[in-house]
This record gives C-alpha cells, sequence and structure tokens, in this order.
C-alpha cells in the first residue's frame, strides 16, 4: 500500500496498523513499482552478518556512481530534498539486503536506523530528515518496519553527503 508523502512518520505508521495485512516485501516492491539502486561494492563488501542479524554500513544516496544530494539541510537542501535523500539511502540498504539474501521476504525485523544528517548551524529538525527513511522501510516491510531510530546532525559526511543511513536487521 503506497502512502503518501505528505504523511508524517507517526501518520504512516497509523495508516499501515489500521490498514488489512501487510503485503510481503518483495511484494510491496511490486506493487510499488519502485526500483532499486544497483548495490555498490563499496557497501556490499562491508555488510557484516552474525547470526540471524545484519549489519548494514552507512549508507549515502547513491544511485549507481551519482551522488544525488549533497550539502548542508536547510542551507544547500530543503527538508523535503534532504527527506528524499535519506528516502534514497534506504533503497540502496534494501538493495544491499536484497542481494544478500536473496529476497527481502528474509527480513523479519528492521530493528534499528541510524541517520546522520549533515546540516546548517542553526537547523535543528532533524527528525522530519529522518521521516523520510523511515516512511520507506515501512512501505517495503510494512510492521516488519517498525523500528528505533537515532538521528544525529553534523557539519561534514563523506563526499559532502546530505545524509548517510545505517541499519540492523534481523533475518532467517
Amino acid at each position: 500500500m503506497p502512502l503518501n508523502w505528505g504523511f508524517a512518520y507517526a501518520d504512516a505508521v497509523s495508516q499501515l496498523l489500521d490498514a488489512a495485512p501487510s503485503p510481503t516485501p518483495e511484494q510491496a516492491l511490486h506493487t510499488l513499482r519502485l526500483m532499486l539502486p544497483p548495490p555498490r561494492h563499496e557497501d556490499r563488501v562491508r555488510l557484516n552478518r552474525v547470526g540471524d542479524m545484519l549489519y548494514t554500513p552507512g549508507v549515502l544516496p547513491w544511485w549507481g556512481d551519482d551522488l544525488r544530494h549533497v550539502g548542508a539541510v536547510d542551507g544547500d537542501l530543503t527538508i523535503r530534498q534532504a527527506a528524499r535523500a535519506a528516502q534514497l539511502c534506504v533503497h540502496n540498504i534494501v538493495s544491499l539486503v536484497r542481494v544478500e539474501l536473496g529476497s527481502l521476504d528474509r527480513v523479519v525485523h528492521v530493528l534499528q536506523i541510524s541517520v546522520l544528517v549533515q546540516r546548517s548551524a542553526d537547523f535543528e529538525n532533524l527528525s522530519r530528515v529522518a521521516d523520510g527513511a523511515s516512511t520507506a522501510l515501512f512501505q517495503i516491510f510494512g510492521i516488519r518496519g517498525r523500528h528505533r531510530r537515532e538521528v544525529v546532525g553534523g557539519s561534514d559526511l563523506p563526499h559532502n553527503a546530505a545524509v548517510q543511513v545505517s541499519a540492523v536487521l534481523r533475518t532467517i
């Protein structure tokens, strides 16, 4: 069930909890007609599996070799653009996980995400940026995508990226 981008994070959670049973993540990808970015080799070699846990590296908003969102939020980018950068980071994570596991249906639960945001000195609304990542996870994983998150703002990220996201997932 596609979620409206205008919904806030809490509204997206409520919408999912009130909805009919969630499709599997693979079905959701098909329904959303979501084209995932190709997984980057640099990120694939940094995936870490320990038992049924999968730890992803910090992923930037790449599409292939093109870094799509650079600069500081509330300086070079709007909150909406930064939220889209966070969404693209999640799509990169999903692409990595899919290649690693063979199917997203092997994800039992997204336990945690960490969102790093490059921000201007006076920008404090970091959670609105992270909502882009959280909403993307709910769109794909449904209730399995309900997670704990931490959001940190700073003045510098690798390659001047606007956002970086990492995740911890439980798998079968």
